[in-house]
C-alpha cells in the first residue's frame, strides 16, 4: 500500500492564548498558545491526534476549522470538480462503502446515484426491522440519509443550473460572433 501525505494549510503562529471562564488569560494558556506556535503544520496534526490537555484540545479545535466536512459541504451554495470528489469521498466515509460502485459512480451523477443507494438501503433496514429498538435506529439512519439526499440533490440541481446556463451563454456568443462574421463579409 503507497504512503500517501496529508496536508492541511495549518497557519503555524497563529495561536492565541484563550481566556478562562472569568475571561482572563492564564500563564498556562499563554505557554500552551507558544507551544503550538513553535510546532509545524504537520507536528500540529501530530498534535492533535496523541496531544493530551490542552495542547491536544486546541490543536483539534484548529484542525476542525479547517477540514472539509460533509454538512460543511453540503450547506454551500454550488461545489467545484474537486469539491464533488471530496463529496463522494465523505458520503462514502459516512454511509460505507457496499454501496458504491467504483466503475459508475463518479462526480456529481455518482455522488446522486450513490445516495439513491444508501436510502434505498435504509429503507429497507427500516422495514424489516424487528424490535424497536433497531426500528429506533433504521428510523434515525433512513431519516439522516434522506436530509442527506435532499443537500447532495440540491447542489447536482445548482451544477446543473449553472452547466445550462453556461452552455446557453456560449451558443449565444458564438451565434453573435457568426453573425458579425457574416456582416462583415457582406461588407
Amino acid at each position: 500500500m503507497a504512503h500517501q501525505s496529508v496536508s492541511l494549510a495549518l497557519t503555524t503562529g497563529a495561536f492565541a492564548a484563550l481566556a478562562n471562564k472569568k475571561g482572563k488569560v492564564t500563564v498556562s494558556s499563554e505557554k500552551t498558545a507558544h507551544a503550538l506556535n513553535l510546532l509545524s503544520g504537520r507536528a500540529v496534526i501530530g498534535a492533535a491526534l496523541d496531544g493530551k490537555g490542552a495542547i491536544g484540545k486546541q490543536a483539534r479545535m484548529a484542525i476542525r476549522t479547517q477540514a472539509v466536512t460533509l454538512d460543511g459541504l453540503l450547506c454551500q451554495a454550488s461545489l467545484d470538480g474537486a469539491q464533488w470528489g471530496d463529496l463522494l469521498g465523505l458520503l462514502v466515509a459516512e454511509f460505507g462503502v457496499a454501496h458504491l460502485n467504483r466503475t459508475t459512480m463518479r462526480g456529481k451523477a455518482g455522488a446522486v446515484a450513490y445516495m439513491a443507494q444508501v436510502v434505498k438501503s435504509c429503507e429497507l433496514k427500516f422495514d424489516g426491522a424487528e424490535t424497536g429498538k433497531v426500528s429506533e435506529r433504521a428510523a434515525l439512519a433512513l431519516i439522516r440519509a434522506q436530509d442527506v439526499q435532499v443537500g447532495v440533490s440540491a447542489l447536482y440541481a445548482a451544477a446543473e443550473a449553472a452547466r445550462i446556463e453556461a452552455a446557453a451563454a456560449a451558443a449565444a456568443a458564438e451565434a453573435e460572433a457568426t453573425a458579425a462574421a457574416a456582416a462583415e463579409a457582406e461588407a
